[in-house]
């Protein structure tokens, strides 16, 4: 059942595998979604939607698109997030992404938009492991209207603001919408390794962002 509110190797793997099958053929699908293809989609069977939705940067005036430079790092003051991000690309296999090598970091989809360009940047980081609590760990006390901070190589911080966190169970996920192209400055936070909310089943919950400004 989906929950919806609306609102630079090799490397370890600390989570279950099923749940890093889930995220890596999802994330495989990036590529995949660039040439038309899309996978089922799981429906929100609860939601709760903030002023616009997902879609609410269509309601106020397009910020500047930036050029290309990587995020070093990412801060969410609301749940205690400050941690440097990795670069993630192709497994071995060259089907799946890469995941941090350590739970306690996050890391950026490399193949994917930087911050501040069209598109959608992808971070991926651990809810929990194992061993310990992940970077996002306290996912569950974000809120709608919340704040992103992606700071980049050149030292330009990218703001983006939470429109929608969704949890989806592990045989479905919304390719499309979490990885389709946009036309402004998207933030899409996957997480993998437990759950967002005790006795929820294992999947992967998402944040979905836009860009609302650029400052150094």
């Amino acid at each position: 059942m989906t929950e919806s509110r609306k609102r630079d190797g090799r490397r370890g793997s600390p989570t279950p595998a099923a749940v890093l099958a889930l995220v890596a053929a999802a994330l495989t699908a990036v590529g995949a979604s660039a040439v038309g293809l899309t996978r089922p989609q799981a429906e929100p069977t609860t939601s709760q939607t903030s002023p616009g939705g997902a879609y609410a940067a269509r309601l106020v005036d397009r910020p500047v698109i930036l050029g290309r430079s990587a995020p070093v790092r990412i801060t969410i003051g609301d749940i205690g997030v400050d941690a440097g991000l990795e670069q993630l690309g192709r497994s071995a296999d060259g089907r799946t992404i890469q995941l941090p090598r350590d739970s306690a970091r996050a890391g950026w989809y490399e193949n994917g938009a930087t911050p501040g360009e069209a598109g959608p940047t992808i971070i991926v980081g651990y809810i929990a492991s194992r061993r310990q609590r992940g970077v996002f760990g306290r996912l569950a006390a974000l809120k709608i209207g919340a704040h992103v901070d992606v700071r980049r190589t050149d030292g330009a911080h990218v703001l983006y603001r939470v429109d929608e966190i969704a949890t989806y169970p592990a045989r479905f996920f919304p390719v499309a919408k979490a990885y389709g192209p946009t036309s402004t400055s998207t933030l899409r936070i996957v997480t993998c390794g437990g759950a967002l909310r005790p006795g929820q089943q294992l999947g992967n919950s998402v944040v979905y962002g836009h860009q609302i400004s650029v400052h150094r």
